[in-house]
């Protein structure tokens, strides 16, 4: 069986944010994130091959948490598979888009129905683990966005020529905070404008006053086929340098 991802502690209060804590006096000490009070959003296509078990890992972790599958104009296969599923696990929800608008439109769309605190992004092409989830939720604890980056790839992959952008992008005037960004992502809900069309990380520049970056242990699923990221991270740059205004979120 799959180890959960410990979101809370035995008899504590919890707050109105979703943390769990002591009490203290009249109070709750902020604590652990907890697992209702996560949405899972997915952006999806033609993932049919693998996509039932990465549901499966992702409900064992995260018990409760709303699950949106956000389907990018997939094949008849894989739009099959994805209708059984939202029939079948109650915690999930399939958006099926009627026409293909790419990965940052199609993530936006399943955080604007999201209802709770919190907001998890992922691709459905990586191999999820407790560990990798529960070091979002620790670096959440003290921050309003956390981006997760895959720690192992070849310096001459999609994923080693996005770590050189990281890198290089400071140099050119490009803040930190945009150069991490990332599609694994936590942040809270309340910093996104639900009829905005601007891509996430460009809102979450502007609102969130702590964010933070970490290196994850994340490997794809087997028979997965990754997709680009360089392109997402220049064009994320280049939004900025078209948007920028003098104020920048705080980078711990």
């Amino acid at each position: 069986p799959l180890p959960r991802v410990e979101f809370g502690r035995p008899q504590a209060a919890v707050d109105r944010a979703g943390r769990v804590g002591a009490l203290e006096g009249d109070r709750v000490v902020p604590g652990e994130i907890q697992p209702e009070a996560v949405t899972v959003v997915v952006p999806t296509l033609n993932s049919g091959p693998w996509i039932e078990g990465f549901v499966d890992v992702l409900i064992a972790l995260l018990p409760g948490s709303p699950i949106v599958l956000v389907d990018d104009c997939s094949g008849e296969e894989t739009l099959r598979v994805l209708r059984r599923l939202a029939a079948q696990r109650e915690v999930l929800t399939v958006i099926e888009n009627p026409e293909q608008v790419g990965q940052v439109q199609a993530t936006l769309a399943g955080c604007r129905i999201a209802t709770t605190e919190w907001i998890v992004t992922v691709d459905d092409d990586w191999r999820l683990t407790s560990e990798i989830l529960g070091k979002l939720r620790d670096l959440g604890e003290h921050h309003d966005a956390v981006y997760g980056h895959a720690r192992r790839h070849s310096s001459l992959g999609n994923i080693g020529l996005s770590r050189v952008a990281r890198q290089l992008g400071p140099l050119f005037g490009v803040p930190r905070s945009v150069c991490e960004a990332s599609s694994t992502r936590l942040f809270r809900r309340e910093l996104l404008d639900p009829a905005a069309d601007s891509p996430i990380d460009m809102q979450l520049f502007f609102t969130a006053q702590r964010v933070a970056s970490c290196d994850l242990d994340l490997e794809m699923i087997d028979g997965a086929q990754r997709r680009t990221s360089l392109g997402s991270r220049l064009g994320m740059a280049a939004s900025y340098f078209k948007n920028r205004i003098p104020r920048r979120a705080p980078w711990r």
